[in-house]
């Protein structure tokens, strides 16, 4: 009964879209170009406001209603499985002391913070000092910038979490966000990872972070709602982006290693993790270990 008046009342909710379709159909002949391209995007929108806003089910709430039907499973997790939750950080004087705060101070108790500066030159590095002897975190420092994916896999490599949990260094955490996130996933062994929900922290300054807050929240409660509900998220983003150990750990290499037309590729990092988890139930990881990685990597620089 829940479910059906949830679903109702969004359909109430749309039907004023709908009536605008519905006017502007007649005129579909008069200029099919414009007005389709219109009409299909619109069409576009309501769909996906339907399926993001009546269909989505929370997997931190309680056990989901629809369950994947080929998946296998991950193995079971206990009730509290150690978290590992993960920042590499570059050049972040101004508010990485916001970050590192949010992160220690997570409503969850078995976890450890690991930090990687990624060689940063602004003072970065004699803040996370300080707050290393204040907040017992563990601290890795890198002589030199070698990328965010080369970092994270440097953490991970350290990590002994069940689960591997990543931010970015500008995001601030709800206390409870991580929380939410571990309790989806004990729940729900066929999940291989879960993205939390964003929002501009400055989201009242100016006209510009307004849109881009607007932007946050169609994407991570729309988009990747609607994805969701298809078991289909294409993007577990790095705000919140919280993995089983297993459906990730030996693909790291692979990741911090990837490269395009010759060169490094830094970019898509959250989505390029994100296919890896999808991955799980066809192939089987190229890669046998991240401590092969690292050794590898020691012999080429000589470090």
């Amino acid at each position: 009964m829940r479910h059906a008046l949830r679903r109702l009342v969004v359909v109430i909710c749309l039907l004023p879209l709908v009536g605008i379709l519905a006017r502007e159909a007649p005129r579909l002949v008069q200029a099919p170009l414009i007005l389709g391209y219109g009409m299909a995007v619109l069409t576009g929108t309501i769909a996906m406001l339907f399926i993001a806003y009546a269909r989505y089910d929370d997997p931190a709430e309680r056990t989901l209603l629809r369950r994947p039907r080929n998946a296998a499973g991950f193995p079971a997790l206990g009730e509290s499985p150690g978290v590992s939750l993960m920042v590499a950080v570059m050049n972040e004087a101004a508010t990485i002391r916001q970050c590192i705060w949010s992160m220690v101070g997570s409503q969850y108790g078995n976890l450890e913070v690991i930090v990687v500066d990624d060689g940063s030159t602004d003072g970065t590095t004699e803040i996370l000092r300080s707050l290393e002897e204040q907040l017992h975190f563990t601290l890795i420092v890198m002589e030199r910038n070698q990328g965010k994916k080369n970092a994270l896999t440097r953490a991970a490599a350290v990590a002994r979490g069940q689960i591997l949990a990543f931010t970015d260094s500008d995001c601030v955490l709800a206390p409870d966000a991580l929380a939410r996130c571990v309790e989806a996933l004990v729940r729900h062994p066929e999940l291989g990872a879960v993205s939390g929900h964003a929002r501009a922290l400055n989201a009242d300054a100016t006209l510009l972070t307004r849109m881009q807050d607007v932007w946050y929240e169609g994407q991570f409660r729309v988009m990747k709602a609607a994805e969701s509900t298809f078991g289909s998220v294409t993007c577990v983003s790095g705000p919140m982006a919280v993995f089983r150990r297993e459906a990730i750990y030996n693909y790291l290499p692979a990741w911090a290693t990837d490269r395009f037309l010759g060169g490094e590729f830094r970019f898509a990092t959250d989505r390029q993790l994100t296919g890896y988890v999808r991955t799980q139930f066809s192939d089987k990881p190229q890669w046998t270990g991240i401590e092969d990685h690292l050794l590898q990597a020691k012999r080429k620089t000589g470090s």
